[in-house]
């Protein structure tokens, strides 16, 4: 998986093995239910400030998630 911010355009994108994921697309066009609630807001840009892995939980089974091969770049690294 592979997830690329870009603030000053904009733009998220994210990818799964080299593919894009349509549904995961910020491209400043609102989508319902994807975008919408963010690019309706005047002049919003993602502001990546601190990264966060892990999991978030809605239910009462214990999970666990395993990270292998955790990357951070400037630019696209292709996984």
């Amino acid at each position: 998986m592979e997830y690329r911010v870009d603030g000053t355009a904009g733009q998220l994108q994210t990818w799964i093995d080299g593919t894009l994921v349509a549904g995961l697309v910020v491209d400043g066009v609102a989508t319902r239910d994807v975008d919408s609630q963010w690019l309706n807001r005047a002049n919003w840009r993602p502001n990546l400030t601190d990264l966060r892995l892990g999991w978030e939980g809605y239910g009462n089974d214990a999970d666990t998630l395993w990270f292998d091969d955790v990357a951070l770049g400037a630019s696209r690294i292709g996984c």
